[in-house]
């Protein structure tokens, strides 16, 4: 009798420890799951963040085929010349850039597709077609009087050196239409750096006319600064072929810029500096005038 009660007993004690063993199991693959469950929502993390620098890569990369595209169109303008046609077409630019921002934000990683993709490459081919036409009506309608002006500004800056410049350079400009490619740049101290004269210089570049051009360069360039009361040349400077047929600076362009054809003593500083009306308002105006001789 008392064995059976023994073995009775028994079998609860059994029972209970052999579910401990069973809840200490379960406790213990809850562990387990809550651990790779937090291993799985930092992978969902990394996944998203890789995502979102994918969008960013993406996106960039639109942005960056689009300026290709109009820059390089604007760097064609700069080439021929055209200052105001490459200004106005950066200006555009940017308002299509304003105006097309939401439809870029919509084509992120996850939706991006071909037919949106064709829709903006369009667009931004009918923008460059578009400025292809405005440049070539600028160029047919360029100025016939072979004159180019030149402007500088803030010059006190440039003459200290504050702008880490020893050299300004004018972009480039034609002596006429279909002409020659030419660019001023001047020594703000002098050539000799001690800031008692102005050097201007002018050189010849490499142009898209040169193969129809005539060689040497045998044209007079007439340098002026101009008097900002009256708009009249106050010095002139003339760059005659015949007084020095074997200078480099005339021949054709084989690099991109020419030696310089130079005149050193242009002016002396302090005639400029105590005049009124050739430094007005930090500013200083040069013009460049190419005279066309059969």
């Amino acid at each position: 009798m008392r064995r059976l009660v023994g073995s009775i007993e028994s079998h609860p004690k059994e029972q209970r420890t052999e579910k401990e063993s069973e809840m200490s199991k379960l406790f213990q693959n809850i562990c387990t799951l809550s651990e790779e469950n937090k291993l799985f929502k930092r992978e969902i993390e990394t996944l998203k963040s890789a995502s979102a620098k994918q969008n960013n890569l993406i996106g960039g990369f639109q942005d960056e085929v689009e300026k290709f595209n109009v820059f390089t169109l604007l760097s064609g303008a700069s080439n021929l010349g055209i200052t105001e046609t490459a200004s106005t077409a950066s200006t555009e630019y940017t308002e299509e850039q304003e105006n097309t921002s939401s439809e870029s934000e919509d084509l992120s990683y996850d939706d991006w597709s071909e037919q949106k993709a064709s829709v903006v490459i369009k667009k931004h081919k009918t923008k460059i077609r578009l400025l292809e036409e405005k440049i070539k009506t600028m160029e047919s309608a360029w100025n016939s009087s072979n004159e180019f002006i030149w402007i500088i500004e803030n010059f006190s800056e440039k003459r200290k050196g504050l702008c880490g410049e020893t050299i300004i350079y004018s972009e480039p400009f034609f002596s006429h239409p279909n002409g020659y490619r030419l660019r001023l740049h001047m020594y703000p101290k002098g050539k000799d750096g001690h800031g008692r004269t102005l050097s201007l210089c002018f050189s010849l570049m490499k142009g898209i006319y040169d193969d129809i051009l005539k060689w040497p360069f045998r044209h007079d360039v007439l340098i002026s600064l101009i008097n900002q009361s009256t708009g009249l040349d106050y010095k002139t400077k003339i760059s005659q072929y015949k007084n020095s047929p074997r200078n480099p600076a005339f021949r054709k362009p084989v690099r991109d810029v020419n030696h310089e054809k130079s005149f050193w003593n242009f002016i002396m500083w302090s005639d400029v500096e105590n005049s009124s009306y050739l430094y007005c308002q930090d500013r200083i105006f040069i013009k460049c005038f190419v005279k066309l001789n059969n």
